[in-house]
C-alpha cells in the first residue's frame, strides 16, 4: 500500500499495470498509457504501471502511432493491484 499526505490527509492508491500487446501477442514497445491525468510509456516488454486513487472508475487509454487506439473504463478496487492488459490493432498494412 502506499499513501501520500495531502494538507492533512492521506490519500490511498492503487496500481493499474499489465503489458500492452498487439493482437499476435507480441509486446508493444513506446505505446502510451493515459490515466487519471498522468502519462506512461511502455518499456521494452511492453509493460505499463500507474498509480492513481482507489476505489474509483477509471477510463485508461492506450495510443501508439502504428495502432488503433484503445480505450475503456475500469473500476479500480481499494488497494490493490489491477491487471489490465490490452491488445491493439495495427493500422500499418503491408502491400506486396
Amino acid at each position: 500500500m502506499i499513501a501520500s499526505t495531502i494538507y492533512g490527509q492521506t490519500e490511498q492508491t492503487s496500481t493499474i499495470e499489465g503489458v500492452i500487446k498487439d493482437e499476435t501477442g507480441e509486446p508493444i514497445i513506446n505505446a502510451i498509457a493515459t490515466c487519471d491525468g498522468q502519462e506512461v510509456v511502455s518499456d521494452l516488454f511492453g509493460n505499463y504501471s500507474i498509480e492513481i486513487p482507489t476505489a474509483k472508475a477509471i477510463k485508461i487509454s492506450f495510443t501508439h502511432p502504428s495502432f488503433k487506439s484503445y480505450a475503456r473504463r475500469i473500476q479500480i478496487r481499494k488497494e490493490k493491484v489491477t491487471i489490465f492488459s490490452p491488445k491493439l490493432v495495427n493500422t500499418l498494412t503491408v502491400a506486396f
